[in-house]
């Protein structure tokens, strides 16, 4: 339909990025867990009082890489009862290949 005045030239639209920009640097990933991971997941982040899935696992691999690190550096890393009655070593599969 025409009312005298010419039609304007369509441009292509342009291309949404999928990912947000983020002013901190990062990779957004997507990640399948099985329901026992999510079970793991979901009991941490509960008791944690985590805000979100997301912020629950960033703590979680805050954790590991700590403990990771004290282990590679010669420390032992475990729990201890109250009383001092009671140590449990943890057992890092992935150190205890590397180093044998």
């Amino acid at each position: 339909m025409s009312n005298g005045t010419p039609m304007k030239k369509s441009t292509p639209m342009k291309k949404r990025s999928s990912q947000k920009s983020n002013p901190v640097s990062g990779k957004k990933v997507q990640i399948y867990f099985d329901s026992r991971a999510l079970e793991i997941i979901n009991r941490l982040q509960e008791s944690s009082g985590s805000a979100s899935m997301a912020n629950t696992l960033r703590d979680a691999l805050a954790h590991y890489d700590w403990a990771l690190e004290q282990i590679e550096n010669g420390r032992c890393v475990g729990s201890f009862a109250p009383d001092g009655s009671s140590i449990k070593e943890l057992a890092i599969l992935r150190l205890a290949r590397k180093s044998t």
